[in-house]
């Protein structure tokens, strides 16, 4: 059998509840620090950035079904969260194709894409 090719499509299927879990606990990082940033300096901040990469060059990067049951939620209370703070726009970086995401972002609150890949 042998080690997988360098670049050899994988398919990796995490439980749900592992990826909730996981995202629950970066989310609480972001919003405590960016909260505690936003009460210092939102009255000045013109953009708060965010970098999540969520396409490949041919299409989602994960299922759309999860993307929508798992982050959008968390988009939303995060973007909510900043506009209660700042009258800043919200950004967002993505690299890859990620067209079939374009509604839920913007339902999510994010105002202004950076979809450029280096």
């Amino acid at each position: 059998m042998g080690a997988p090719q360098l670049g050899a499509p994988a398919r990796v299927v995490p439980r749900k509840e592992h990826v909730e879990a996981l995202g629950d606990i970066e989310f609480h990082g972001v919003v405590v620090l960016n909260r505690k940033l936003l009460d210092e300096v939102g009255d000045i901040t013109e953009i708060v950035w965010m970098g999540d990469d969520w396409g490949t060059q041919l299409g989602p990067i994960m299922n759309p079904k999860a993307f929508r049951d798992i982050f959008v939620p968390r988009y939303r209370e995060f973007t909510s969260m900043v506009k209660s703070k700042t009258k800043a726009k919200i950004a967002l970086h993505s690299c890859g194709s990620i067209l079939w995401a374009m509604d839920d972002i913007i339902d999510a609150g994010i105002e202004v894409l950076h979809p450029l890949q280096g």
